[in-house]
């Protein structure tokens, strides 16, 4: 395993990458199998950090983190200015203990300015629960987009939900989320998010559905919560535009609680909803709603405001809107 226990600081950061010298640049593999009960890769509370798995210019990720019992990566306290780039996350979570995920980032910084920048990596298959989680653990708020970036990853093969958000702050874009695994828990969605002051655009989703299960739920779950912790009661500033959902499975295979949409805004009791933008985004054969607002009775005009919708493409889906 990884611990980092050091920060660098400004200008003069900490970088932990591959050789990069010819013959002493392969792939760096760290595995759990008999490392005991570890994250495959820990930062706490650590600043002005980088670990990289990239060789020179290139576009493979030469760090390996598998088949370790907790995290693959687990990002902790208020660390500042981290960057996780080119690693490839797989099999870790062996048994399904709570809290542990392919990446893990749990942060209670709430100063403005960046916390982690994950970006060019790959999560797949890790193992029980689902492949990335961004969460908070404060009780405040952040009021500015980009303290987390998730960018240009490729997430694949979920067992649950490919993407949870839970931070203030997130940005997640240009990634390519796709291919169900196997069903083994929760209601898989490919982002499920609470938070404000989120955004998520220019993200390709597509191929979410098994013909061996029917537990396959939306693309894009928006549904923040007044009673569970962490979750912000009252979001607002949330972006979700030029994202791509396409699947190719038929329209008729829709068994059980299949319920294939693309974006899903589905607040709970109690939730106040500002400043909620769903722009662009072309939806493809889903065979549920391209487009889904679940409202509870509770919620009246005084809970909700300015939410546009605005120049969304639908083809090939079962009900449009709802």
């Amino acid at each position: 395993r990884l611990v980092v226990g050091a920060s660098g600081a400004a200008g003069n950061p900490i970088t932990i990458q591959v050789g990069q010298d010819s013959g002493h640049n392969g792939v760096v593999v760290l595995d759990g199998t008999s490392a005991g009960n570890y994250h495959g890769i820990a930062i706490a509370s650590k600043h002005y950090v980088k670990i990289s798995g990239q060789v020179g210019s290139g576009s493979t990720q030469n760090i390996k983190v598998q088949n370790f019992y907790y995290n693959g990566i687990y990002i902790s306290g208020a660390p500042s200015n981290l960057e996780i780039a080119y690693i490839e996350v797989t099999q870790n979570d062996r048994i399904g203990t709570a809290g542990s995920y392919g990446l893990r980032v749990t942060t209670t910084e709430l100063a403005t300015g960046l916390q982690a920048d994950i970006h060019h990596c790959k999560f797949h298959n890790n193992t029980y629960t689902d492949e990335v989680y961004i969460g908070q653990t404060y009780a405040g708020t952040r009021t500015t987009y980009n303290q987390i970036k998730f960018h240009h990853n490729e997430v694949y093969d979920a067992h649950g939900d490919f993407i949870k958000v839970a931070a203030e702050g997130t940005s997640i874009y240009d990634n390519i989320i796709h291919s169900r695994g196997t069903y083994k828990s929760d209601h898989p969605d490919g982002i499920q998010a609470w938070s404000g002051y989120l955004a998520i655009y220019n993200n390709k989703f597509y191929g979410f559905h098994r013909t061996d299960d029917n537990n396959v739920n939306s693309y894009i779950r928006y549904n923040p919560s007044a009673t569970e912790t962490g979750k912000n009661p009252n979001p607002a500033y949330v972006w979700i535009y030029n994202n791509l959902f396409s699947e190719t499975l038929p329209l008729s295979f829709a068994a059980g609680t299949n319920y294939r949409r693309g974006i899903e805004l589905s607040p709970q009791p109690g939730t106040t909803l500002n400043h909620l933008y769903f722009m662009n985004n072309t939806m493809v054969g889903t065979n549920w709603f391209g487009l889904f607002l679940g409202f509870k009775t509770t919620h009246t005009t005084a809970h909700v405001s300015d939410i546009i919708i605005a120049n969304n493409l639908f083809k090939d889906c079962s009900m449009t809107t709802s």
